[in-house]
């Protein structure tokens, strides 16, 4: 039988080890830990799993530190993993891997750089076997070196997924990295793989022009068969090209690659998605319709997931959108769908195109005929659309048609419901909410359904509780309580101290906003709609009669909303004519 062993390294890693190692659970006979001097609880979860702990002074050199732990292997393959990486071995387990190709020394992996299981793909050689050959080399983004090629095979499964690192700690690593890369690229300055290292690096913090230059580098100086490095570097090229605005040269990018690499489908992608940006539409549709034709690249490129699918459907359908092919954009829309329901972008699209063109019941008629309401996702998505739209009592529809979601108590529900003129059954959620858990958001339309309800002296209680528990909320509940006041004709609350006149008047806004939520066309309720109708009169006379910043911000409010209107008008004008042609 042969054994596998487990090496890695590892420092101040608590948040993640656990997850690590209960990954490879069944798939390795040996775990190896090498700590580097680790001061939080790595070394006692580390105990969990394997009494095969060792320490090592850290030189500055991961490769060093890694073929220390190599060394401590006994099994007759070694899997290299990081802290925050977990092995899915779902599709296909490194046992199998072994046995299904009886030649292969080594094994490139996919790794997947990813956050709810869609990410960046690279492939990297981290399951190899245990002999004095293999080892890493290179200070700091170190490889294994492996000097003949076809003693190494290329795994689909199983797939490492790496962990994103944001904020904090993310720029430590980074700042650290730039440190050591600097001083490797001092001492081999033709080393092309540490400038694309470097570029890596100055690309995630932002520094484009810097980025730029060394994956410039890498681009012109690594060979083409060298596709693991050579086309990660072209892809980082047109980002940064991108961000910097230089759209022609980001393009010829990716028109040169697609000459030298016809099987890359990310290229073409990008070349579709500049174009796409230039507004040259038709041109676009060729390098997305390329795209797909191309499929998923081979396992050692790297790659976007959806490039090659998703992506590529939905922005092929935007670009028919705009040159009024709505039938096609409409197909393709659904089809991105179909390929990833977790990307719900393509509903945005598809509620605008039909809210312009149907009576509102009939776009509610049409999602549901299209089974939209079977995924959670899908269902909040297109409610938070309906009610946007001033269609808060088909937002209300879409929660009663999940199965899941009927007895949903988030923000958008509620509001869905109160601006359906269902006071009633608003309150009735907000009340299913454990009193100690309800957030302010939440609060704040209970407050407004009380007004509503005409019954002040809720409201008023309700404020005032508010007030009391959260002290940084004032300001919005100095707003309400004077919306009560107003409402009730009690008196008091009349202009707001000056430094809270910004966030009252926002508060005063936000309240009028959704007031126009309610659809009078639609109306439930008389009462309710009477209601709002004096809620809404109210609001506008307290900020016309108070300062001049308060009519300011009133009228900008009323400028906003002709706009959006405006621009409502003027998409429904271009897509019935199709004038981007």
């Amino acid at each position: 039988m042969q054994t596998i062993s487990l090496a890695m390294i590892v420092r101040d890693e608590e948040a993640n080890l656990e997850k690590c190692l209960n990954s490879v659970r069944g798939e390795v006979d040996e775990i190896i830990i090498v700590d580097t001097g680790s001061g939080d609880q790595t070394l006692k979860i580390a105990g969990k799993f394997t009494d095969k702990i060792y320490n090592y002074e850290w030189s500055d050199d991961f490769s060093a530190a890694r073929n220390f732990a190599i060394s401590k292997c006994t099994g007759h393959w070694i899997l290299s993993l990081d802290a925050d990486e977990k092995l899915d071995s779902e599709a296909v387990s490194l046992r199998q891997l072994i046995a299904g190709s009886t030649e292969a020394e080594a094994f490139f992996l996919p790794l997947l750089f990813c956050a709810g299981g869609e990410g960046e793909r690279f492939a990297v050689i981290r399951f190899f076997r245990n002999s004095a050959e293999y080892r890493f080399a290179g200070k700091i983004h170190e490889q294994i070196v492996i000097k003949k090629s076809n003693v190494v095979g290329m795994a689909a499964a199983p797939v490492i997924c790496h962990k994103l690192v944001i904020g904090q700690e993310r720029n430590k690593k980074r700042s650290r990295n730039l440190q050591m890369l600097r001083q490797a690229v001092n001492s081999e300055p033709d080393n092309y793989y540490l400038k694309y290292y470097l570029g890596v690096e100055w690309l995630g913090i932002r520094r484009f022009e810097k980025a730029a230059a060394y994956f410039q580098e890498a681009v012109a100086n690594i060979e083409v068969s060298c596709a693991m490095f050579r086309v990660a570097a072209v892809r980082y090229l047109v980002d940064c090209l991108k961000f910097l605005g230089r759209l022609d040269d980001a393009l010829q990018v990716c028109r040169d690659e697609c000459d030298i690499n016809p099987v890359y489908t990310d290229v073409f992608f990008e070349a579709g998605a500049i174009l796409e940006e230039q507004g040259k539409f038709k041109e676009a549709i060729d390098y997305f319709l390329k795209a797909m034709q191309l499929g998923v690249p081979p396992l050692v490129f790297y790659h976007s997931q959806g490039t090659e699918s998703f992506l590529a459907f939905y922005h092929l359908a935007f670009c028919y959108e705009k040159i009024g092919c709505q039938e096609l954009a409409e197909n393709y829309y659904w089809q991105a769908l179909a390929a990833n329901p977790n990307y719900v972008c393509p509903l945005y699209s598809l509620f605008l195109l039909k809210i312009i063109n149907l009576k509102a019941a009939d776009v509610f008629l049409y999602f549901k005929n299209k089974k939209s309401f079977i995924l959670d996702q899908w269902v909040r998505t297109l409610a938070g659309l309906f009610l946007a739209a001033g269609l808060p009592q088909f937002a209300a529809a879409c929660y009663e048609q999940s199965g899941t979601l009927c007895t949903d108590n988030s923000i958008d529900r509620i509001k869905s419901l109160l601006y359906s003129g269902r006071v009633q059954e608003a309150l009735k959620v907000v009340s299913s909410i454990e009193e100690t858990e309800v957030p302010v958001e939440i609060r704040i339309e209970e407050i407004v359904a009380n007004i509503i309800k005409g019954d002040y002296s809720t409201a008023k209680q309700r404020a005032l509780k508010l007030w009391t528990n959260s002290p940084a909320q004032r300001s919005k509940t100095w707003a309400l309580l004077a919306i009560i006041a107003r409402s009730s004709s009690s008196g008091g609350y009349n202009i707001p101290e000056k430094p809270r006149e910004m966030e009252v008047n926002e508060t005063y806004l936000s309240v009028l906003e959704n007031c126009l939520h309610f659809n009078f066309q639609y109306p439930q309720d008389t009462c309710a709609a009477t209601a709002f109708t004096k809620l809404k009169t109210t609001v506008v006379d307290m900020l016309a009669e108070s300062s001049a910043q308060s009519n300011l911000c009133l009228a900008e409010f009323f400028q906003r909303k002709a706009g959006e209107v405006r621009s409502l008008l003027d998409y429904k004008h271009i897509s019935a004519r199709g004038l981007y042609v």
